[in-house]
């Protein structure tokens, strides 16, 4: 994904969170909710899932995993919503019933990528970020600020240019 296409997908998820007024650490359950979803409990090889309900959508998902990590993934599944199946755009959505069926979701495709970068950018928007690292005494100190694990954090960090890949 070129950076052209990480800026207008970060533009997409800040949006939205801002259009909601979420703050940080983002609230998933109710960010599901308020778009209009919901989540069920679900146990598999694959640790979140969303499917299309009519006008509305559910994801699925692993509640044996760790807090932070179910966190970033319903992020990620409303990235799915919002970049791949047309939420918030009629035509699109109505073609989008079988999603789940219909994409190679395992593996690290192109989409996956774009879902990632929504998630990131949704439950850690670039300014309070960048305002958060700024002042901040360690890595630990900025992911427990946004509700993410430390890993996540970082790889946010690296993205946004504050630290290095090395």
């Amino acid at each position: 994904m070129d950076g052209k296409k990480r800026r207008q997908i970060s533009s997409i998820a800040e949006t939205i969170r801002e259009a909601f007024k979420m703050p940080s650490p983002i609230d998933m359950e109710k960010a599901v909710s308020r778009l209009g979803g919901r989540i069920e409990a679900a146990r598999g090889d694959k640790e979140a899932t969303i499917g299309r309900e009519d006008e509305s959508f559910v994801i699925r998902l692993d509640g044996t995993k760790p807090f932070v990590r179910r966190t970033f993934s319903l992020a990620h599944e409303l990235g799915h919503l919002v970049l791949h199946m047309g939420f918030g755009q009629p035509e699109k959505w109505h073609q989008s019933e079988d999603y789940e069926e219909s994409y190679a979701r395992s593996g690290w495709s192109e989409e996956e990528y774009e879902a990632n970068e929504f998630a990131a950018s949704f439950l850690m928007p670039s300014a309070e970020f960048r305002q958060v690292a700024a002042n901040a005494t360690s890595i630990k100190f900025i992911a427990e600020h946004f509700g993410v694990s430390v890993d996540a954090a970082l790889t946010r960090g690296r993205f946004l240019g504050i630290y290095s890949w090395s």
